[in-house]
């Protein structure tokens, strides 16, 4: 089997420069990749014809006969000839599964314009574990078309023995143990599973966004057609880890197919769910239930891989929610060595991940269906010293079984406390009332307001009045009995013909201006008068309100 793969590994280096070549292809492909020089490509493949023709004595029949096809199906394909590549190589595959031979029909399917088709085909290539750790060409172009948008589609899961060839509407599209689920369009599909000769149908409706699985049962030649366990997949990643983070996630979705879980990335679950509403607030875990449900998955699974304490390692924390009770189910933690190999991250994971997933269907749940006077109470559950807002009365909520603590809380209303104690079976059903808040106790107290501004204006023009009157009787009397104008003659003993007779006006005037002062300093000294005022004493509020809390 070397020789063959190692003549194949070389013919692909020029299949890829074909492929570049073609319109709706470069479109896709990496840059780099579609620079590869004919030369180049030329070189490899006259390599490749001289190391096949040395080993074909090596192959069986069938294998040089898969290889013929398989060179017919790449030179098809770099003619043009869409269709006679597509059957050509899915004459390879029958002939001689190959994971590579899925490339090239991915390869197909993008020229062809078939993007759902090429995207399967691409991840499904992707996901071979053997070839995890190889960078080629080959790999450069299949995570360009996964980069493109993914149209609306559905999941197929198809169980059955090994070596079982699958084939959807007539057309190969891989061997059991698939490494993916398959992608298909909305609507009814015919699947054939051939083994050993036989050849046996089944008709699947595949829904927008829902898993199906598709078990066949060897020993009868039958189909079993289920709903397939579906989960959100919110993958997390902390520190320029690399590859590493690419394989472990390789590996998660590995052990959730074994574990017969579809697993849906954010992306592609909005897609399905078709409400633009989710993506602005993906980052909370309310939205990310919520789209789980849109997308009919029981679970919503974090994944987060960084750094570990140690620089030689990486953390991968796993948490499991359940969407119908909205909480966390369970968690763990485990550590994978650097550079954490493809196996290695697999087999760490096996080892925790289907023990989460069984808590997390298993643990045992109630239900709570609560009422409440006046309806349209907001509801909160204790969590540790954290409070969650579960909703308005009427509220119907899934619980987990044991005890827990809830608040109910409306305007003008005492809160009220509950203690309850989740069974499986039967509901509990409550009805509580909210009594309304006791009317708050008052007194009356005694206050003196500020004084007017009225009567200070007054104060000061008063006194302003008051000390005019003052300094006008004060010099009235200074000058009263004294001469007016010059004395009747210059010697000694003359007499004044005039004097000045103010001292009434004068004395009457100072009077005046003392009382306009007194009255002025009565008019600012006197207070205000004591008032009654009713004083409404504040109501106790609940230091538990949850509202309150930060």
């Amino acid at each position: 089997m070397k020789p063959r793969l190692h003549a194949k590994r070389q013919l692909s280096a020029r299949s890829v420069s074909l492929l570049c070549a073609l319109p709706l292809c470069a479109s896709v492909a990496a840059p780099a990749l579609c620079n590869l020089s004919v030369a180049h490509a030329d070189k490899r493949s006259a390599h490749a014809a001289r190391t096949g023709s040395a080993n074909a004595a090596g192959l069986s029949g069938s294998d040089a006969q898969a290889n013929r096809l398989l060179d017919r199906g790449i030179n098809q394909l770099a003619q043009r000839d869409l269709i006679g590549a597509r059957k050509s190589l899915e004459q390879s595959f029958r002939a001689h599964p190959q994971t590579l031979i899925l490339f090239y029909l991915g390869a197909v399917a993008v020229a062809d314009g078939r993007a759902l088709d090429a995207h399967d085909l691409m991840r499904r290539y992707l996901a071979d574990p053997s070839l995890t750790d190889v960078k080629s060409d080959e790999h450069a172009t299949a995570e360009a078309v996964l980069s493109q948008p993914l149209p609306a589609h559905g999941f197929l899961q198809v169980l059955g023995d090994a070596g079982v060839l699958v084939s959807v509407d007539d057309h190969v599209v891989g061997v059991l143990p698939l490494s993916r689920p398959l992608l298909l369009s909305p609507g009814s599909h015919r699947v054939h599973l051939e083994a050993a000769g036989h050849r046996v149908e089944a008709h699947v409706d595949i829904v927008l966004g829902r898993p199906a699985e598709l078990q066949h049962h060897a020993a009868s030649n039958s189909f079993t057609l289920r709903t397939a366990r579906s989960l959100l997949l919110i993958d997390r990643y902390a520190g320029p880890l690399g590859e590493a983070q690419v394989r472990v996630g390789q590996a998660l979705e590995h052990v959730l197919a074994e574990e017969h879980y579809t697993a849906q990335h954010s992306e592609a679950a909005l897609e399905s769910a078709r409400d633009p509403a989710l993506r602005a607030c993906l980052d909370t875990l309310p939205c990310q239930l919520s789209l789980a449900k849109a997308i009919g998955s029981d679970l919503v699974l974090h994944a987060r891989t960084g750094p570990a304490q140690r620089a030689t390692e990486i953390d991968i924390e796993l948490t499991a929610y359940s969407v119908e009770v909205g909480q966390a189910a369970g968690s763990t933690t485990l550590t994978c060595p650097l550079p954490c190999s493809a196996d290695l991250a697999q087999q760490r994971i096996k080892a925790r991940l289907p023990e989460l997933l069984q808590q997390a269907q298993s643990r045992p749940r109630g239900r709570l269906v609560l009422s409440s006077l006046p309806v349209g109470a907001e509801v909160f559950l204790r969590h540790g010293d954290e409070w969650e807002r579960l909703g308005l009365t009427p509220l119907e909520q899934v619980l987990w079984v044991g005890r827990h603590e809830l608040q109910l809380r409306v305007p003008g209303r005492t809160p009220v406390h509950r203690s309850l104690q989740i069974e499986t079976q039967p509901p509990l059903q409550l009805a509580i009332e909210l009594p309304r808040d006791a009317a708050p106790s008052a007194e009356i107290i005694w206050v003196r307001r500020p004084r007017p501004a009225w009567r200070i204006g007054l104060s000061a023009g008063l006194g302003a009045v008051g000390v005019g009157l003052s300094i006008a009787g004060i010099s009235g009397l200074a000058v009263n009995g004294q001469c007016v104008g010059e004395l009747s003659s210059m010697l000694p003993g003359a007499q004044c013909l005039n004097l000045y007779a103010t001292g009434a006006i004068g004395g009457g005037l100072l009077s005046a201006g003392l009382l306009t002062l007194g009255g002025a300093a009565l008019t600012l000294a006197i207070p205000e008068p004591l008032r009654p005022q009713v004083q409404a004493q504040r109501s106790h509020q609940d230091s538990s309100d949850p509202a309150r809390r930060p």
